[in-house]
């Protein structure tokens, strides 16, 4: 995807379902609505995600990266 700088897929179990969070980075808000579409805060899903996915939420929100620490930096 163009303009995207990476992502991160985390998870954790929380009693009998298990809780995802998804994280990607990209190098401008324009680049996000270059793949959201008009409204960049409403989610883009894919078929399997609604076969896998027990809550499809309406909305994402928006955080600008002010300070990364990775590893081996």
């Amino acid at each position: 995807m163009s303009g995207n700088r990476g992502w991160m897929l985390l998870r954790r179990q929380l009693g009998d379902a298990v809780e995802f969070m998804f994280v990607s980075y990209w190098e401008s808000m324009a680049a996000v609505k270059r793949y959201a579409g008009v409204d960049p805060e409403r989610p883009r899903y894919y078929p399997e995600d609604r076969a896998a996915l027990l809550d499809l939420p309406d909305r994402v929100d928006h955080f600008e990266v002010v300070d990364l620490q990775a590893p081996g930096r």
